[in-house]
């Protein structure tokens, strides 16, 4: 029997045990709207951060396998926190980096090589630091402003390519 496969439902899975211990805050996923969106609703939480967030739509030639049930496919991902706007990056990388999203980021990593649900191929994840990441966008007449994240954060983004399994897989 063919079922459908949600790379995101599954990382939700991986990282249950993340968000039950505290390690992370809050995880969900969706397109830049529906993190403006989420981030609204979630507002009045005390702690939201660190936030662990996976991009939609997910990118690269998602394949099915029929055979073993597993779905392959490329994901982008983030964890932020908020940032000191006036701190400089040596300080960024003290009090948010090091203490709070490159521990989140290693827990992360460990969860995806504990679980059986997700393999990473190649045991290769692409990570990025973004210091005080806000998003800027105007528009124009033709394009009209897009909605866009109203906090300053720093991020770690990471990218890898993975083999995805429903948690009821035999295979």
């Amino acid at each position: 029997m063919i079922r459908s496969i949600d790379c995101e439902l599954v990382i939700k899975e991986a990282i249950q045990p993340l968000l039950n211990n505290g390690d992370v805050s809050l995880y969900h996923y969706g397109n830049e709207y529906e993190l403006k969106d989420f981030l609204k609703a979630k507002s009045q939480e005390r702690n939201k951060y660190p936030l662990v967030w996976t991009e939609l739509p997910i990118t690269g030639n998602g394949t099915y396998n029929m055979l073993n049930q597993h779905y392959r496919a490329s994901v982008n991902m983030f964890i932020a926190a908020p940032t000191i706007v006036q701190a400089f990056n040596d300080k960024r990388n003290d009090k948010t980096y090091d203490q709070l999203l490159t521990p989140t980021l290693l827990k992360l990593l460990d969860a995806f090589q504990k679980t059986t649900l997700i393999q990473v191929i190649d045991n290769e994840v692409t990570t990025k630091k973004l210091h005080n990441y806000y998003k800027v966008d105007l528009g124009t007449r033709e394009k009209p402003q897009k909605k866009t994240v109203g906090a300053y954060w720093d991020v770690i983004t990471l990218n890898f390519s993975g083999i995805f399994k429903n948690k009821n897989c035999n295979n």
